[in-house]
């Protein structure tokens, strides 16, 4: 992202230096592209990167629920701790982590 900003300063710059010199257009131009794709670029990876977060949010809320569920054994009440590790490794031991 920081190079989009980057790359607009210096067309800003080759664009007020075409006042003078008029080729400096065709020298902003590839910096005007360059700086444009940066900023798509950095989109794409925000994008990206607020869809992992509510991703893991959501992963989150589902373990969560299921550490609060009761489960009865044996006539005793235990956490869904138990269950949710199994889970949780068959998880891991499927993935191939």
């Amino acid at each position: 992202m920081l190079a989009s900003v980057l790359l607009a300063v210096i067309t800003c710059l080759l664009l007020g230096l075409a006042v003078v010199m008029p080729e400096a257009y065709a020298v902003a131009i590839p910096f005007l592209v360059l700086g444009f794709l940066a900023m798509l670029t950095g989109i794409g990876y925000y994008i990206w990167e607020v869809t992992r977060a509510l991703a893991a949010v959501q992963n989150e809320r589902q373990i969560l629920a299921h550490l609060h569920q009761k489960v009865e054994l044996d006539g005793q009440r235990y956490l869904g701790i138990l269950i949710w590790s199994v889970d949780f490794c068959q998880r891991i031991s499927n993935s191939g982590h």
